[in-house]
C-alpha cells in the first residue's frame, strides 16, 4: 500500500472514530439529562438541541475540508479564513438568538426566549 493510501486510511479512521466518540458522548449526556430534568424541561432542551445542530451544520459550510484540501495556504489566507468564519459565526449566533421569539411563540413557552440566546453562543465557537 502506498504512503498516500495509508495516510488517507488513517485520516478516515480518525474521522470515523471521532464521530463515534461524539455520538457516544451525546447519548451519555442525553441519558444524564433525562434523569436530572423533568419531562417538560427535557423537551425544551431537546428542541433547543435540534436547532443548535442545524445552526452548527450551517456554521461549518465546508471551510474545514477546504483548509485541508489546500495545504499550501499562507499566513494571510489563514487570517482571512479566520475572519470569515468568525463573522459567519457571529451572524449565525445573532440569527439563532433572534429566532428565540418566533420559537417561543410557536411552542407557546416563554422559556425559549431566555434559553435560546444563551445556547446561541455555542454556534459562535
Amino acid at each position: 500500500m502506498s504512503k498516500r493510501a495509508s495516510s488517507i486510511g488513517a485520516a478516515a479512521a480518525m474521522q470515523y472514530s471521532s464521530k463515534i466518540i461524539c455520538i457516544v458522548m451525546q447519548l451519555v449526556l442525553q441519558a444524564v439529562l433525562a434523569r436530572l430534568l423533568a419531562p417538560s424541561e427535557f423537551g425544551i432542551v431537546a428542541v433547543v438541541a435540534v436547532f443548535l445542530a442545524f445552526f452548527n451544520i450551517l456554521s461549518d459550510l465546508g471551510i474545514s475540508p477546504a483548509i485541508i484540501q489546500f495545504n499550501d495556504l499562507g499566513r494571510k489566507e489563514y487570517g482571512q479564513l479566520f475572519l470569515a468564519s468568525s463573522i459567519l459565526g457571529i451572524l449565525l449566533m445573532a440569527a439563532f438568538a433572534a429566532l428565540s421569539l418566533p420559537i417561543a411563540w410557536f411552542y407557546e413557552d416563554e422559556l425559549y426566549r431566555s434559553y435560546i440566546p444563551v445556547a446561541s453562543v455555542t454556534v459562535l465557537f
